[in-house]
């Protein structure tokens, strides 16, 4: 088997990075976009994603591909940033010295094969190079694999956040040039 590789996201990307968004978060265009059309919701997140200056930015997304075919997806950026975005959000989801995973997502067929765990060892590596202490995150408790994954992975439970109905696990992992797994 070809080795699964990775590649920085590119604005043509969109409509692929919006769908695997999707399939990480199926509330993202309720608690982003707020739209009740779909297909209006989608729409608008494609050209956001498109946008320099969002917090899910195609410039900080990474895609994982085997043989041609989009594997997974992470979208990450140091948490200094994230007072910096076009975004109508009053919640802040990360801290400055924290590396923030916004999303990961793995197509279902690849679940379970290290695709996750590559492209979360690949953003622990490039957030020691940019000086952060740890990853972070939220999670969606009721994802128990996602979860299992991050336990695994040396993530630790901190608090909860909330958006409207949807509630999430906010999580960190350390980071020291010792942890990260080259």
């Amino acid at each position: 088997m070809s080795p699964i590789t990775l590649r920085p996201a590119r604005k043509s990307d969109a409509t692929t990075i919006v769908s695997l968004l999707e399939l990480a978060d199926t509330a993202l265009l309720d608690i982003v976009i707020g739209l009740a059309d779909r297909d209006a919701a989608r729409h608008e997140l494609i050209a956001r994603v498109q946008q320099d200056d969002y917090f899910a930015s195609y410039r900080f997304a990474r895609l994982a591909e085997h043989d041609g075919e989009i594997v997974g997806l992470i979208v990450a950026y140091p948490g200094e940033l994230e007072t910096t975005f076009s975004s109508d959000s009053i919640v802040r989801e990360s801290t400055d010295d924290a590396y923030h995973i916004e999303s990961i997502s793995t197509v279902p067929a690849w679940r379970g094969r290290g695709v996750g765990t590559l492209l979360l060892d690949t953003i622990a590596t490039l957030a020691i190079t940019c000086g952060c202490t740890r990853l972070s995150l939220l999670v969606d408790p009721a994802n128990t694999g996602a979860c299992r994954l991050y336990q695994r992975l040396g993530f630790i439970a901190a608090d909860r956040v909330s958006y409207d109905q949807y509630h999430y696990q906010r999580l960190f992992r350390p980071l020291t040039p010792a942890a990260n797994r080259c």
